[in-house]
């Protein structure tokens, strides 16, 4: 396998894993809206807006991990060999 297959099959298994990690903070991200809004459970405003504010707080590790992957994909490309 040449170098230049090697860096393509890099970027593309690391951008598979970027939206793998964004796809798994959707959910938190939804839900976690649905709290600010007071809509996610039936408790008192306080509660709901402590709980989406929770859900946010667990998105943000998927979230960030999906950012960091992504600029190691886009620097896997940005230098590959010519």
């Amino acid at each position: 396998m040449t170098n230049n297959k090697q860096g393509g099959l890099w970027r593309n298994a690391l951008l598979w894993v970027a939206a793998a990690f964004f796809l798994l903070s959707m959910p938190c991200i939804f839900f976690g809206l649905l709290g600010l809004v007071g809509a996610l459970a039936d408790v008192g405003p306080a509660e709901n807006r402590q709980m989406g504010l929770q859900l946010f707080q667990m998105a943000a590790i998927p979230l960030g991990l999906s950012g960091l992957v992504l600029i190691a994909a886009i620097v896997v490309r940005r230098y590959r060999p010519k």
